[in-house]
């Protein structure tokens, strides 16, 4: 699930002197591992100006925060969709899982007790923290929502006696007549991504171990496609020549049966 996702603090004065980090076990707090590892460096920022009831506001922006503790790396290249082309990830570490926070200018002048600026910044803080750790297990629950009700769907379709859910799933998988007594066609042509996300390389390679081990096949021409990902329109040219190929061998046809 790809998200996008800014947070923008509210305007508190805060001298410059006081940095945005972690309260640690100095201050009486005990250190969370969790709370370690979703540090970041508060002086990697980039200054920018908005627009605020039409007057302009120096922003502070900090980018691609991790707001989770063990995030999945992603690919700097992702696949485009169907349109084709690429789409790129500066913050591979990261991937989606990361968030742009948005701190005004004025919130680090000096109008204050360090005092009270240091419990104000401790706030800030325990409610950026909290708001990352909130979130994370929110889409934790959705999708464990989400699973429970696919299955139970699924265990209702199944139960009815009206059902043909098991007949397809039976007539879609090639590996239920591979190697049988049914007709398998003499002629195959595999391709697999080696980028492919979606289909797991053991689902074609049983494939091509199975139609191997096929008598009635004469032709495999299975291969791994380096670098593609799930897709089918990278190799057309490719498998059009191979199509003609195996036409050409066939010879023609047989004359058609006369009827009468």
């Amino acid at each position: 699930m790809a998200l996008a996702i800014s947070l923008v603090l509210a305007t508190v004065a805060m001298p410059t002197s006081v940095a945005l980090a972690a309260p640690s076990a100095g201050r009486g707090h005990a250190v969370d591992p969790e709370d370690a590892e979703l540090d970041f460096d508060s002086s990697a920022y980039t200054t920018i100006t908005v627009t605020v009831d039409d007057r302009p506001v120096n922003v502070r922006w900090y980018k691609e925060i991790c707001y989770v503790a063990n995030p999945v790396a992603a690919a700097p290249q992702q696949p485009g969709g169907p349109g084709g082309g690429t789409t790129t990830i500066p913050n591979t570490a990261c991937g989606y899982q990361s968030m742009n926070v948005f701190v005004p200018e004025s919130a680090f002048g000096d109008q204050g007790g360090t005092g009270v600026l240091r419990g104000e910044q401790q706030r800030l803080d325990g409610q950026l923290r909290q708001g990352r750790r909130d979130r994370g297990r929110l889409l934790r629950q959705l999708d464990e929502q989400r699973r429970r009700r696919t299955e139970g769907r699924i265990r209702q379709y199944t139960a009815k006696k009206s059902t043909t859910v098991d007949d397809q799933v039976h007539l879609i998988n090639p590996m239920d007549f591979v190697g049988t007594r049914a007709d398998t066609a003499p002629n195959w042509y595999v391709r697999h991504g080696t980028r492919d996300r979606d289909t797991a390389f053991t689902v074609l390679v049983n494939l091509d171990r199975a139609l191997a081990a096929d008598k009635q096949v004469k032709d495999l021409d299975y291969r791994l496609a380096w670098n593609q990902p799930h897709a089918g329109n990278y190799d057309v040219p490719e498998a059009m020549a191979w199509i003609a190929d195996v036409v050409r061998g066939a010879g023609a046809p047989p004359a058609p049966l006369r009827r009468g």
